[in-house]
């Protein structure tokens, strides 16, 4: 007896989703090589003589690194969490290279970043229907609307006031926040300066044997939390970098954010 109609509409809808599907490990696995290849780089680097060291964030030269770096890329990892969303604001977003990984999820997305002025005067070059820079909160708000997520990654604590801008995301009551690499303390606020790789900065790699210097300012884990008014801990976790990942969800707060 001959293939049902319905069997072969099956048959033929899985035989053309399965190249797609195949095409989207391949670059999921490439982006994962590259990422090795980064770290491999990123620790030869360290055993090299520094080329000289960029004093701050605001370094023009880093600026440029940063953005020169985000054009580039071509390669990026799927992000599933950003599908069917609607309007992110990005605090700290660099050049914007979390929007162009997110708009492959959702084409729609609508995107604002909010960074130096530095780096949003340089970074205007790269800005599309759905992404915008600003230099504050409030402007970004008026152009975004309210945002259905915050978005936050390794910016908190290199700021000039990590407890103001903290608040002031907060207060924006977002139904979710998201904070990737966040250094926290155990216990008091701690101030230091810190040394990293100008490669390490911004998306991918390009190779570079200059330094970047700048301050950094580490909240207590407590404090973090209990800023949170209104929230619900969902996620927390520690990657091999020392620094915290946190997922917050708009709801009834828990235990250790009660009386914020």
């Amino acid at each position: 007896m001959g293939e049902s109609v319905m069997g072969i509409a099956r048959r033929t809808s899985r035989e053309s989703v399965q190249p797609f599907v195949k095409l989207i490990l391949i670059m999921q696995c490439v982006v994962e090589f590259m990422g090795l290849v980064a770290l491999l780089a990123a620790k030869v680097l360290r055993h090299l003589p520094s080329s000289g060291t960029l004093k701050s964030y605001n370094d023009p030269e880093l600026v440029d690194f940063i953005f020169e770096k985000t054009k580039s890329l071509r390669q990026f990892k799927p992000w599933p969490e950003m599908s069917g969303i609607a309007s992110v604001l990005d605090f700290g977003g660099g050049c914007g290279h979390h929007f162009f990984r997110a708009v492959r999820q959702s084409p729609a997305i609508r995107w604002a970043v909010v960074e130096t002025p530095n780096m949003a005067k340089r970074a205007a070059e790269l800005e599309t229907k759905g992404l915008r820079f600003f230099t504050d909160i409030s402007a970004a708000l008026a152009w975004l609307g309210p945002p259905q997520i915050v978005h936050c990654d390794s910016a908190l604590q290199f700021t000039d006031d990590p407890v103001r801008h903290l608040r002031d995301l907060c207060a924006i009551q977002a139904p979710t926040m998201i904070w990737k690499r966040i250094a926290l303390s155990d216990d008091e606020t701690e101030r230091d300066v810190a040394i990293s790789l100008l490669a390490e900065n911004g998306p991918g790699f390009r190779w570079s044997r200059k330094r970047v210097c700048y301050a950094v300012t580490r909240m207590s884990a407590k404090d973090f939390i209990r800023a949170h008014c209104g929230y619900r801990l969902e996620e927390r976790s520690h990657p091999p970098t020392g620094s915290q990942d946190f997922l917050f969800r708009l709801g009834a707060a828990t235990g250790n954010q009660r009386g914020c």
